[in-house]
């Protein structure tokens, strides 16, 4: 509101009433003008402005237009100055207008520089996905509607940035990228070349790197070593949770709680963070109780920890192995069968599922180098052998089989008391040949053979 009696503005919040008062934001104060400077008009010229509509000004003693506008900095400003302030509260007030993103962020980068209570985190959390799970549902009845009421159960991240470009809502990608992430390189002291290096992103501008490349976020086990380096040995873990693990954890069960699914950056940087403050247990945690949801990504972190850590994370090779088996990443199924001495179950595995990117040769590799293996069973290398020649032959025989033509009946059909393609056990296209590349050193009939050439 601005009176031109007193040649002053006041800012209140409609929406925010404390019985029948409205309270005032900001003011009373000077107006400026948009290219920077003081407004000094005199009363005269005051008095010759008139409303025209909305926020329109038509000055007739300087023969102009104005038109007024809020600046949400200033005012941010003053409205912080007040001692106390709520969090959850200016959240809302932001939230209400539309290019207030980076005022969010700076407000909660703010606030966790100087550690807030995590309660009050929690209810600016439930203000901030609230309306976050607001725009989900409106784009979700959006697209019900365009596709004739065919419900759609899931909308994709990609699509919901494209939506809320102008709006003030931040979404899990925006929190991780220009919240947790940025505040945890400066509180922790990352080297952030070594960082870049790692992932291959030297030398780019942080503004030209996609934000949707996960790698690019991510913290390697290595950033917890480069630490230690730097403040001369290996710090120990407290076992107390660190503050923003806290809150990035209450900001992951605030989505949960309003049923978002939290996409995969936010959750490979919690996996992240419980391994560089050293919390091994918090994340199995998480991970048992699925507040870390099941995806590819978290399966390749997951073998990765297993192949480190295996002492210290014994658990990890167990928790890949499940994870694994539900997404179906049957590779590395077998590569943790082989990381744990479990070899005689790859083959009837890749074979039950349909596995032909795993080459052979590394699980004869890998065998060969373990010398208590095979002192524990003298016969294991043969067996293994046994299993991989007889898969390769009912693999041929299956692909012969499908490739010669049988006896026909009406229309084409197979004849009567025809044999079937398949081998016993298997449908004719459930075998496909095992990768043998590299295998003659094991199996020298393979020398006489040509291999298919596979990517």
């Amino acid at each position: 509101m601005s009176t031109s009696l007193r040649m002053l503005s006041m800012v209140f919040d409609i929406r925010q009433k404390a019985g029948v008062t409205v309270p005032r934001l900001c003011g009373p104060c000077d107006l400026a003008m948009a290219d920077g400077t003081s407004n000094t008009l005199t009363q005269t010229s005051w008095m010759g402005w008139d409303h025209l509509s909305g926020s329109t000004i038509v000055d007739s003693y300087r023969g102009a237009v104005y038109q007024l506008q809020i600046d949400v900095g200033a005012l941010l400003q003053e409205f912080l100055s007040r001692a106390p302030y709520d969090l959850a509260t200016t959240l809302r007030l932001l939230l209400r207008r539309t290019g207030c993103r980076d005022h969010i962020v700076q407000i909660l980068r703010k606030n966790l520089s100087s550690k807030l209570r995590s309660t009050e985190f929690a209810q600016a959390f439930s203000v901030l996905n609230t309306a976050y799970r607001q725009s989900i549902e409106s784009m979700s009845a959006k697209a019900v509607r365009s596709s004739n009421g065919s419900k759609q159960a899931t909308v994709s991240l990609l699509e919901l940035e494209i939506m809320m470009t102008y709006q003030s809502i931040l979404s899990e990608k925006d929190m991780v990228t220009q919240v947790f992430h940025p505040h945890l390189v400066e509180r922790e002291g990352i080297d952030t070349e070594k960082l870049a290096k790692f992932h291959g992103v030297a030398g780019e501008s942080p503004d030209s790197q996609d934000s949707f490349v996960l790698e690019r976020w991510r913290i390697p086990i290595e950033a917890r070593d480069w630490k230690d380096a730097d403040d001369g040995g290996e710090q120990e873990s407290t076992g107390k949770c660190p503050y923003i693990l806290c809150i990035l954890i209450s900001y992951l069960r605030s989505l949960l709680g309003l049923q978002i699914l939290p996409h995969k950056i936010l959750q490979c940087f919690v996996f992240d963070l419980c391994l560089y403050f050293r919390q091994e247990h918090t994340l199995q945690q998480l991970l048992h109780y699925h507040v870390l949801l099941d995806s590819p990504e978290l399966v390749l972190s997951l073998k990765n920890l297993a192949m480190r850590k295996s002492a210290k994370c014994h658990w990890a090779s167990q928790a890949c192995l499940d994870m694994a088996l539900r997404v179906r990443e049957f590779a590395i199924v077998a590569e943790m069968l082989l990381f744990t001495g479990q070899y005689l179950d790859v083959v009837p595995l890749l074979v039950n599922q349909r596995e032909v990117h795993f080459r052979i040769s590394s699980l004869l590799e890998h065998l060969e180098k373990d010398e208590a293996a095979l002192q524990d069973d003298p016969d294991l290398m043969d067996h293994v052998l046994m299993e991989i020649r007889f898969w390769n032959a009912e693999a041929e025989l299956v692909a012969g089989k499908q490739s010669a033509p049988g006896p026909q009946g009406a229309a084409g059909t197979p004849a009567a008391g025809a044999p079937s393609a398949a081998a016993p056990g298997y449908s004719s296209n459930a075998l496909a040949a095992p990768d043998l590349r590299g295998c003659e050193k094991w199996l020298p009939e393979l020398a006489k053979v040509v291999l298919p050439t596979r990517p």
